[in-house]
C-alpha cells in the first residue's frame, strides 16, 4: 500500500515530527511505500530509509528556490520558527494553502497514494 503522510511541522524540532517519523518508519518496515509532505526552511532535511520526503520550503536564513517569503507557521514557537498561524495575513494563508495543495496534488499524480493521512494540531 502507498501511504502519503502530511504534517504541518518539520520532522525535527517538534513532537509531531517525531510522531510522523516513527509512523513512517513503522509503515515502511511493514512493507508499505511512504511519502511525507512537510514544511521546511532548510535543505538539510533528515533522511528516512526508503521514505520519500517532499518539503514545502519556507524562508529562514537559507535561500531556497520556490520558498514562500515567510517562515513556516506554528501554533506556539518551534525551534526553527516563531511565526504563528494567528499572525498570518490573508495572502500568507492563501500562499500556505496553495503550496500544500500543490505538493499534495503532485504526490497524488506521481506517488499515487492509496491512503492520505493528514495530522492536525489543535493548540
Amino acid at each position: 500500500m502507498k501511504i502519503l503522510l502530511v504534517n504541518q511541522f518539520p520532522l525535527v524540532g517538534s513532537g509531531s515530527g517525531v510522531y510522523v517519523t516513527n509512523i513512517a518508519k513503522s509503515l515502511e518496515q511493514k512493507g508499505h511505500d511512504v511519502c511525507i509532505i512537510i514544511p521546511e526552511n532548510t535543505t538539510k532535511i533528515i533522511k528516512i530509509d526508503n521514505v520519500k520526503i517532499h518539503p514545502v520550503f519556507f524562508t529562514r536564513e537559507e535561500k531556497i528556490e520556490g520558498q514562500l517569503d515567510f517562515n513556516f507557521p506554528c501554533m506556539d514557537a518551534h525551534t526553527r520558527s516563531s511565526f504563528l498561524f494567528r499572525n498570518m495575513n490573508e495572502l500568507q494563508v492563501e500562499q500556505y494553502e496553495q503550496a500544500f495543495r500543490k505538493a499534495i496534488e503532485e504526490e497524488i499524480h506521481e506517488f499515487k497514494p492509496d491512503v492520505i493521512h493528514s495530522r492536525t494540531h489543535m493548540g
